[in-house]
């Protein structure tokens, strides 16, 4: 059965975090953080996607379906109200995108890509559930640091 995987990079290698993703069949990684950037160079954009290319993994950066930093901070102290304010400044305004990325990852073993381990803080589980309810698909969150599923 097809799934819809999401996998942050809080504490885990770029080789675990491959790891991950091959074990689970994902052939293609969204990054959907607004800015790829990152503290670890080797989780910045360029060097993630030559290390996934080499791997056999497709990436694709989309800002559309990140969270600007103002906005992050204001939820990084308090996360009540980040699903509200998700389904309507991303969700609701790209349509069009979320039904391009239905197509996508209904064919595609796709995993969606930010930094915090713990999805239920993140804002790549809205839009995997979201992306979900669009395709009927399952979601799946990953732990690279652990190499194992999150329920």
């Amino acid at each position: 059965m097809a799934h819809i995987f999401t996998v942050g990079y809080e504490g885990a290698s770029l080789v675990s975090l491959i790891g991950a993703l091959r074990q689970s069949g994902v052939a293609a990684l969204l990054d959907v953080r607004r800015d790829p950037v990152s503290r670890r160079p080797e989780f910045r954009k360029r060097r993630l996607e030559e290390a996934l290319s080499a791997s056999g993994i497709a990436y694709r950066h989309e800002s559309r379906l990140g969270v600007p930093k103002a906005e992050r901070d204001r939820f990084r102290k308090n996360p009540t109200g980040l699903a509200a304010w998700y389904a309507a400044e991303i969700l609701g305004p790209n349509p069009d995108l979320l039904r391009e990325l239905s197509e996508s990852v209904e064919s595609t073993p796709t995993a969606l890509l930010c930094y915090e381990a713990d999805p239920a803080r993140c804002h790549r589980n809205l839009l995997a559930q979201e992306l979900g309810r669009l395709t009927g698909l399952p979601v799946r969150h990953l732990d690279p640091a652990t190499a194992a599923e999150r329920p």
